[in-house]
């Protein structure tokens, strides 16, 4: 699930106390770099950057609400939820603090944005516990957005795609009708213009894309799931997405639904087209990794190796398992390591653990993201 685009995060509240306040002014610049440092996929440095600046959260409650959100958002995509949620439940309190005394943003992108980051967040955590929690503050956040004084249609198709997501663990046709919805709601892009608006609505549409073609192939439209997929697909594989990070994640869900139908197929018997979605499967995922690559992501980030166990399990079934074995162990190695450093119950590490146990059992099964 993807957390709200930092570059929508609006600081125009803050701007205004901060004119006569050159420290304040001083916090707002290092969030803003702190915000950069998130898009370009640095949260451990992004974390630091927000951590610094949190004494300053107690002396002005102005610039309170962007410190913790930041750091909120900084550690969600680092993997430390629990520590995630407090941060993200200090920025609401303080929004909904400075929006009870009129400062509110006139399309609400602040404090739909802390309501939207605070429900992922809580969604991923209830992992085992669903919890009726985080699509109540979606869909607060939602009625908030699009009766605001001056709507920001981005913000809106983002809360949109976040509710779909959220809505899905309850009810898989709910969320379809929501998926279709979606995707005719972003269709309206133009493939010639290269600004940030229309850039992030064709990435918001391939996202849609995948994350119906996933909703059709669990409800049982197999076919039809596979279709949407690879209009996805095409889609994400020429972008180059400002958000690596969501893109790699949008593309391991691609990818995964591949291989289930390659699954699927594969027992049916021989000339089903099995080869060519495991084919598919192994085409998304290597790009996954390139793309993570290229923007730095390190080995030891759960969505790497996430991604990494998903490609190993497809060529240990077509490549063969001494091809594949050195690097199994390697990518075990950095899960076992991983697991002892990490100081919360990490439910992602557990899923690529078994995953990892199982390539080496013949047992190929796909892992998802964060």
């Amino acid at each position: 699930a993807k957390v709200v685009d930092p570059k929508l995060v609006n600081m125009h509240h803050c701007v205004v106390n901060a004119v006569d306040n050159k420290q304040l002014k001083k916090v707002l610049m290092k969030c803003k770099e702190g915000a950069s440092l998130i898009t370009s996929c640095q949260y451990s440095k992004a974390t630091n950057v927000f951590t610094k600046q949190k004494p300053m959260m107690e002396s002005n409650s102005s610039v309170a609400w962007v410190v913790a959100n930041g750091l909120g958002l900084a550690l969600h995509l680092s993997g430390s939820l629990h520590a995630a949620d407090h941060e993200l439940k200090n920025a609401l309190r303080n929004c909904e603090s400075l929006s009870s005394q009129g400062y509110t943003h006139d399309a609400y992108t602040d404090l739909a944005g802390c309501l939207n980051d605070l429900a992922v967040n809580e969604s991923v955590m209830q992992l085992e516990e669903p919890s009726s929690q985080p699509v109540k503050r979606m869909k607060r956040a939602r009625y908030m957005a699009e009766r605001a004084y001056r709507p920001n249609q981005l913000v809106l198709h983002g809360l949109d795609s976040n509710l779909t997501l959220l809505q899905a663990k309850s009810s898989l046709q709910e969320a379809k009708l929501l998926a279709e919805k979606n995707v005719k709601a972003t269709s309206f892009f133009s493939p010639k213009k290269d600004n940030r608006d229309n850039n992030e609505l064709r990435f918001l549409h391939a996202k849609n894309l995948a994350m119906l073609a996933d909703l059709r192939h669990k409800t049982g439209s197999i076919e039809e799931g596979l279709e949407t997929a690879e209009r996805a697909r095409e889609m994400l594989e020429v972008e180059e997405p400002s958000d690596v990070l969501e893109a790699a994640r949008t593309l391991n869900v691609l990818g995964n639904l591949f291989w289930t139908a390659a699954c699927v197929k594969r027992k049916v018997g021989r000339g089903t087209g099995a080869e060519q979605q495991e084919v598919n499967a192994g085409r998304v995922y290597e790009r996954c990794l390139a793309m993570m690559g290229d923007a730095g992501f390190r080995k030891s980030h759960p969505d790497y190796l996430a991604v990494w166990t998903n490609s190993l399990v497809v060529r240990r079934w077509t490549r063969g398992f001494q091809e594949i074995e050195k690097e199994r162990l390697s990518c075990l190695r950095s899960v076992r390591l991983r697991g002892k450093s990490f100081t919360e119950k990490d439910q992602w590490t557990c899923n690529i653990h078994d995953s990892l146990l199982k390539i080496g059992k013949g047992e190929p099964s796909v892992t998802s993201c964060c």
